[in-house]
């Protein structure tokens, strides 16, 4: 579906619940789209990054290709040991760092640990680029990398960014309005793969129902459970 369609069929959805629907605004439904569409992807991530049980990225073949336009691989320098996140970050799926230790220069894999492991007190967990092991944790500058005795340099990383905006502003007013300070001209499609469409307007019509006539208790509770 492109966004037009897209917008016809919230407003159908939403008018076989209530004819009043029909008065909502371009920028409010293109507001429900964007957090539907936000709500799909969280779904389809690891259960530890994700309120959403029992969903976890690559574990079927359906949630590969449902976000499959949304994985990126890039490369990224390291300094002191911290690798910056790109500003449109969402997840992490891999890494590997570009380590050297004397003449020696190999790529090997990180490991995510937990701040409160003893990963850097024994020899046995310790980052090691012998074993080809390198630990990291998550910090507030970016991916912490755990290294002593030999030295980083790039980081390759594949990761899930965050979708881009849809929206219907062509059809607005002056074919233009401001979304939360980024001025929108012209359409913008939803660039998930069409298998994910359906979903993303039933969500954003379920939100949107919600909206209006539930309680924000209720509404959080009902998100929960999609």
């Amino acid at each position: 579906m492109n966004v037009q369609e897209m917008h016809f069929a919230v407003k159908a959805g939403l008018n076989k619940l209530d004819s009043s629907y029909r008065n909502l605004q371009i920028p409010e439904i293109d507001w429900f789209l964007n957090q539907a569409q936000q709500v799909f992807v969280k779904a389809c991530m690891p259960q530890s990054a994700s309120l959403f049980l029992g969903r976890e990225f690559e574990l079927s073949q359906r949630t590969i290709d449902s976000i499959s336009t949304l994985v990126t691989p890039t490369t990224i320098k390291i300094t002191n040991n911290i690798v910056p996140l790109p500003k449109n970050y969402y997840f992490h799926v891999s890494s590997y760092v570009e380590a050297s230790k004397g003449s020696c220069s190999r790529t090997i894999r990180c490991y995510q640990v937990q701040h409160d492991d003893l990963h850097k007190e024994s020899s046995n967990t310790a980052s090691s680029f012998e074993w080809d092991e390198c630990n990291i944790s998550f910090e507030n500058t970016g991916i912490l990398c755990y290294v002593t005795d030999f030295t980083v340099s790039n980081m390759n990383l594949v990761y899930i960014r965050e979708p881009k905006l849809i929206h219907n502003a062509a059809q607005y007013n002056g074919g233009t309005y401001n979304y939360f300070g980024t001025t929108l001209t012209g359409t913008a499609n939803c660039e998930l793969p069409m298998i994910t469409h359906d979903d993303i307007v039933r969500i954003a019509v379920f939100l949107a129902s919600r909206a209006i006539e539930q309680p924000t208790s209720n509404q959080k509770y009902e998100e929960t459970k999609l």
